[in-house]
């Protein structure tokens, strides 16, 4: 048997003391290893031998990408990954880091021992890993090294269209928090990897489908000619147009990527019969706020509060429900606080219509004082700000009593909300009622960085990445994933908005 180093004896006692001593119950994550290897006073080869030590023995479970948890207990403090294990689990999280961009297409990946250390795993599990993704045409092995296949052909004048629904009340990047984010995310990529991006709109105000480009030309029908490499869908649309804009797409027999964002689109029986669409989300499941619900109990938050509202929307029920499977585990439930008639701001419409009848009298008033009209342009211009900010304020106000009704439970910690919008609107009531409490949100929007809001990002770009990749060479998601919607995972973005809550035992 191999001598352990004192330095490696000293990170294990550390640990051990730490156990014992009920500094971390069963099933709590531990903190990072340079964390750990500094309170050790170790370096972080020491501590991470020490912990795989231990690990062995039976005393701290190692979660490849999650962290390290101390075995036993209810283990609630992680999300269940339901990704395989072994060196199935490692070609799926090698193949999502290539999707994601982790690794450049065309570059040749690290050397294998350089892989071990990486993902934490052995040489023959790496190796098996590695010939999968080879043989699945992923990689490409050149003189012992491993390559990451390069799709793109760049030929002058291909493109790839983007078509959205929208019409000039609310254009199609306003429907969602990130959706300027994921327009400049999609040029952003057809532009690095060589491709034109078209956008074409589609609307039925006159009856009938019609599809806008960007030069405002309207016809009834899409280009199929042989310049488009492929589609991307952006789905959501009122009386499922979208549907009708698929049967069309699939007829150019070209890679669609279609994405889903909030609610689960109905397109299995285009799926199933066509290899050619694959479906992506954004926002829709439950797994963010699993995260969320994992981030608040390590941080010592065992009694939250819940805000939405929008919750007739399902992206807001799946948050709920998320949060729910964390926390029953755990032994507690989490009171909602929700209005339950609405899916989205502009639902609350019906409170703000007076504005635009207002605004026309304010502008009629304007005119007949002989205000220069390149004032009344300007004006005219911000109407539709000005019936969003007064929309915004009818949300608050409807959210006011709920906020005011959360304060009774003097128990909880942290409260949820449904988006950084309601978030926001939170932080602003506990200016007035100040008390000491976590808030969160979901969507990581500018105002939430601008303001300091921890945030759940919803990782944009990767799905950007992932989408069109996807249409450059469909084959690089394999066959049995195509079944299912492709969602990379996000991250929290911890800021000053949320603290640690120290529990007195």
């Amino acid at each position: 048997m191999s001598r352990v180093s004192p330095a490696i004896n000293q990170a294990e006692q550390f640990l051990k003391y730490q156990i014992e001593a009920n500094v971390w119950s069963p099933g709590d994550l531990l903190p990072s290893i340079s964390s750990l290897s500094k309170s050790a006073n170790v370096s972080p080869v020491s501590m991470w031998k020490a912990i795989h030590r231990l690990s062995e023995a039976g005393l701290l479970d190692v979660l490849h990408g999650q962290g390290t948890r101390i075995s036993g207990g209810q283990q609630i403090n992680v999300v269940i990954d339901n990704t395989q294990k072994g060196w199935q689990g490692l070609r799926d999280r090698i193949h999502k880091d290539i999707l994601c961009g982790n690794y450049a297409s065309g570059m040749v990946l690290p050397s294998l021992k350089e892989l071990q250390n990486q993902y934490g795993v052995s040489y023959q599990t790496i190796k098996k890993a590695l010939d999968c993704l080879t043989a699945e045409g992923i990689l490409e092995l050149r003189y012992r090294r491993y390559y990451i296949v390069h799709f793109i052909r760049r030929q002058s004048q291909l493109s790839i269209v983007l078509i959205g629904w929208s019409h000039p009340r609310l254009q199609m990047q306003a429907r969602t928090p990130w959706g300027e984010e994921f327009l400049r995310s999609c040029e952003h990529q057809c532009s690095r990897m060589g491709f034109e991006l078209k956008v074409i709109r589609y609307s039925d105000e006159t009856g009938e489908l019609i599809f806008t480009d960007q030069s405002g030309c309207v016809s009834s029908s899409i280009s199929t000619d042989s310049s488009v490499v492929g589609y991307l869908l952006w789905g959501e649309s009122p009386g499922e147009l979208y549907r009708e804009v698929l049967r069309r797409l699939e007829r150019s027999k070209k890679p669609i990527a279609v994405l889903q964002e909030g609610s689960a689109l109905k397109i299995s029986e285009f799926t199933k019969k066509n290899n050619e669409i694959q479906l992506f989300s954004i926002a829709t499941s439950s797994t963010a706020a699993k995260h969320v619900a994992s981030f608040l109990l390590q941080s010592g938050h065992t009694c939250i509060s819940y805000f939405s509202p929008f919750h007739k929307a399902e992206w807001s029920r799946a948050r709920l429900s998320g949060l729910n499977e964390i926390f029953s585990r755990y032994g507690t439930s989490i009171e909602s606080y929700t209005l339950n008639k609405y899916a989205d701001q502009f639902a609350y419409s019906k409170f703000t219509k007076p504005s635009d009848k207002y605004f026309n009298q304010m502008m009629a008033l304007l005119s007949s004082e002989d205000v220069p009209l390149l004032v009344r342009k300007a004006l005219e211009t911000s109407r539709n700000i000005l019936v969003k900010k007064v929309e915004h304020d009818v949300i608050r106000k409807n959210m006011i009593p709920l906020f005011a009704k959360a304060l009774n439970r003097t128990d909880c910690t942290a409260w949820v909300c449904a988006n950084d919008f309601t978030a926001l609107s939170a932080i602003e009531f506990l200016k007035e009622h100040p008390r000491k409490m976590s808030v969160i949100g979901f969507d990581d929007t500018f105002e939430a960085f601008h303001r300091g809001l921890t945030s759940y990002n919803f990782d944009i770009q990767a799905t950007v990445q992932v989408m069109i990749s996807y249409i450059v060479n469909p084959s690089s998601l394999p066959v049995t994933k195509r079944s299912l919607a492709f969602e990379i995972e996000g991250m929290i973005v911890e800021r000053k908005s949320t603290f640690k809550n120290v529990r007195a035992d």
